[in-house]
């Protein structure tokens, strides 16, 4: 009689090996290309209790942050397999600017 469980394995491993190449073929053109994904670290400051001085500091820094984000992304280009980094990195600016945005509401309001 014939053990299936070493074909079931075998399936298995192709199946997960298949995945892994898929995986990496989808992030290939960012790595391929030199992508380097920015990260902002800075902390947006309380808008409540900030000097004028740390909210234009914050909006210098996420000024920066991103013309580098907008560089990642024309780096990965249009590819199909690099939507997914794009679409999170503008998540991410789209993140960042609402907190500063509301972060920025607070202290015009506590300034006036």
């Amino acid at each position: 009689m014939h053990d299936s469980k070493p074909l079931a394995r075998s399936k298995t491993s192709s199946l997960l090996i298949g995945a892994a190449l898929t995986a990496l073929i989808a992030v290939q053109p960012a790595l391929a290309s030199g992508c380097d994904k920015p990260s902002f670290s800075a902390s947006i400051p309380d808008g409540s209790r900030a000097t004028e001085e740390e909210m234009a500091a914050t909006h210098s820094k996420i000024n920066q942050f991103v013309s580098a984000s907008e560089a990642y992304i024309n780096c990965l280009g249009n590819a199909r397999s690099t939507e997914r980094m794009r679409n999170e990195m503008i998540d991410e600016m789209e993140r960042i600017a609402a907190v500063f945005n509301r972060e920025l509401r607070k202290y015009r309001r506590a300034s006036s």
